[in-house]
């Protein structure tokens, strides 16, 4: 079974105090500690999106099966969407 995966949720200056400290030798993280960090709730939903889903599974598909072409092609559909996302909020 696999071990499972903490997730913290900080405001962005907290998650950038906390890294600074733990580069400076300041904190070191315990074992029990968050390794995937979030800004909110929102931002965290839209990680385990659809799409973002997907491609957690073809990644994990390609893990236990040899090369990963799956997660491939998802994540070059999602860079696509993004892409696409990004240029039209820029106008």
């Amino acid at each position: 079974m696999s071990k499972p995966i903490v997730i913290g949720i900080l405001p962005q200056d907290k998650i950038r105090q906390r890294a600074l400290a733990i580069a400076r030798g300041e904190h070191k993280p315990g074992p029990d500690e968050p390794k995937i960090w979030f800004t909110s709730m929102d931002s965290l939903a839209g990680a385990l999106g659809g799409d973002s889903r997907a491609l957690i599974r073809a990644i994990e598909a390609g893990r236990n099966s040899g090369p990963a072409k799956p997660a491939k092609e998802v994540f070059t559909r999602l860079a696509s969407k993004y892409r696409t996302q990004a240029a039209g909020k820029r106008r």
